[in-house]
């Protein structure tokens, strides 16, 4: 199922806007993702890529759709020509078709901006349509933050819009000034292609858009590039109003976190990155949207920070989690790769069964009623626990790193019957403790001893329709 024929495109839910819907059910996004090269490297198998994420049991990926690219030898993530958004020569396909002309600086012709490349889109569309079948939604990053002219990052001089890679006469300006409105005919170029994808992917129900990454780190001032982030979401919202699926879009406002007063019309969820601790949630509960958590870097070799932090983000109230995965890399679309790191060796694989046990443990929840709490919960610690609820029916805490094991924790219960179900993050292993009669008022819990980390599922049996017991 993929196509908006077949099921509704996926949207903030109508009772909960923490949360998206999709395919009839309350959704958490929960991925661990390659650099985003997946459709604009030619050498990189993504059938493979979305059949490891599928056996993962993660829902979520990320890509860039060919318009930014890097060098293959730029010593960033992966690094050389193992990092996914730096295809060797002749391995960059972008949404603009060749011309006649050589002088490219990836190799090859030089693009014209006028013609669209149809294997680029027959590409992305393929891509999009084997996620969805496996149950899969594509965030899609329509637009990219400069970084440099290279060559660490190479963006701007590998660039199809720069002036020295189109026959077009389009792109004059320096690195620093192409995430803003100083070009016009460069700006124009922009929405186009903005325009093209939005229009080429509206028929599937498991695309979410990001307008652009990072723009915060252009170069240029803060208001000429809100400026131009905001000619970019207005583009995307004029072509939206004519066609048949309105498709939601971000913005990518910080690294870390920062409270929003208020965000464009258009914007339909929020997206941060390397946002540890999780404060931007709860900093942007006004906003009433979706938010998410969508990059930060894998680079433990047992996974835990990376652990540690998705689950806070979804006990704060976050929608979205998405790591990035170096185990994924041009030559290994399995991620079954070991990553030597600066503290040892990453495994993949295990970072992302850890994250599987996450969103098991979300979809398991009600949370088209849940919202995050601190005032129904008191943990005896000086660390944090986090806490949704939906009261008098069911309450999840998260208990991270630092706080003592075992944990004596006190609720505001009303009367019933509840059950409890303490759950391992690292492995998803669940102890049911006995189901509790209680009269309503305080109720004390101790945890059971945890080593790292734990997960506390407490339910209402005497709530209508209360959710199953977790499987063990």
């Amino acid at each position: 199922m993929s196509a908006a024929s077949a099921a509704p495109t996926i949207r903030v839910h109508p009772d909960n806007p923490r949360y998206f819907e999709w395919r009839g059910k309350t959704t958490v996004l929960v991925g661990s993702t390659e650099h985003y090269g997946a459709v604009l490297n030619l050498a990189f198998d993504y059938r493979t890529y979305l059949d490891s994420l599928h056996a993962a049991g993660l829902n979520v990926t990320r890509t860039v759709p060919g318009t930014a690219v890097i060098s293959p030898d730029a010593r960033v993530w992966r690094g050389l020509d193992q990092n996914t958004l730096g295809p060797r020569p002749g391995q960059y396909i972008a949404p603009w078709a060749r011309s006649s002309t050589p002088g490219y600086a990836g190799g090859g012709n030089k693009f014209d901006l006028d013609r669209w490349d149809d294997a680029f889109f027959a590409r992305l569309k393929d891509f999009v349509r084997r996620a969805g079948e496996r149950g899969i939604v594509v965030e899609i990053t329509l637009l990219y933050v400069v970084y440099g002219e290279g060559p660490e990052h190479g963006h701007w001089a590998m660039h199809p819009l720069n002036v020295r890679n189109n026959v077009n006469g389009v792109g004059r300006c320096a690195f620093d000034r192409y995430n803003t409105l100083d070009e016009p005919a460069l700006v124009s170029r922009q929405e186009a292609v903005v325009r093209k994808i939005a229009t080429e992917l509206n028929a599937f129900d498991n695309v979410i858009y990001e307008i652009c990454d990072e723009p915060y780190l252009s170069g240029a001032s803060p208001v000429e590039t809100e400026a131009w982030q905001a000619r970019m979401l207005e583009a995307f919202d004029d072509v939206r109003r004519t066609l048949p699926n309105r498709q939601l879009v971000a913005i990518n406002p910080a690294n870390l976190y920062a409270r929003l007063e208020r965000v464009h019309p258009a914007v339909d969820w929020v997206n941060f990155h390397y946002c540890t601790p999780p404060a931007a949630a709860p900093m942007n509960e006004h906003l009433g949207l979706p938010l998410g958590f969508d990059e930060t870097p894998g680079k433990n070799t047992n996974g835990l920070p990376q652990r540690s932090e998705a689950w806070a983000w979804l006990f704060s109230g976050g929608a979205l989690y998405n790591n990035l995965d170096p185990s994924f890399a041009t030559d290994d679309a399995t991620g079954s790769g070991r990553v030597r790191q600066e503290d040892g060796v990453f495994d993949g694989r295990k970072m992302r069964a850890q994250f599987k046990v996450l969103l098991g443990f979300m979809h398991g929840l009600d949370l088209a009623a849940m919202r995050p709490t601190e005032r129904l919960l008191h943990v005896q610690s000086d660390r944090a626990a986090y806490a949704l609820a939906s009261p008098g029916r069911q309450y999840a805490v998260y208990f991270p790193r630092g706080v003592p094991s075992p944990a004596r924790c006190v609720f505001d219960l009303p009367a019933g019957a509840w059950r409890v179900e303490w759950v391992s993050p690292a492995d998803g292993r669940v102890t049911s403790g006995p189901t509790l009669e209680h009269k309503g008022g305080a109720l004390v819990l101790e945890t059971p001893r945890f080593a790292v980390d734990l997960a506390l599922r407490l339910t209402n049996l005497r709530s209508p329709d209360h959710p199953r017991p977790l499987s063990p």
